[in-house]
């Protein structure tokens, strides 16, 4: 259940994968990845396990939020 918890608020779910853009994921929207540049400062929370070490290389290559990983990087 994604709402306000914990003191964290939900930005926007965001997915480089076009099929997922523009579909609903409870109320939010998934947008695409050029969207983060609209929020240098926000924390971005990358939640998958099998590309999280693509994804995070993207990531830091393209923008400068601060990046939370959901799994430990020697788990790969």
């Amino acid at each position: 259940h994604l709402q306000k918890r914990n003191n964290i608020d939900i930005v926007a779910i965001v997915d480089s994968n076009a099929n997922l853009q523009g579909k609903n994921i409870g109320t939010w929207v998934v947008q695409p990845p050029s969207l983060i540049s609209d929020l240098p400062s926000v924390p971005i929370l990358v939640s998958s396990f099998r590309s999280q070490r693509e994804i995070t290389k993207s990531l830091r290559s393209h923008y400068s939020n601060p990046l939370i990983l959901m799994y430990d990087e020697s788990d790969h």
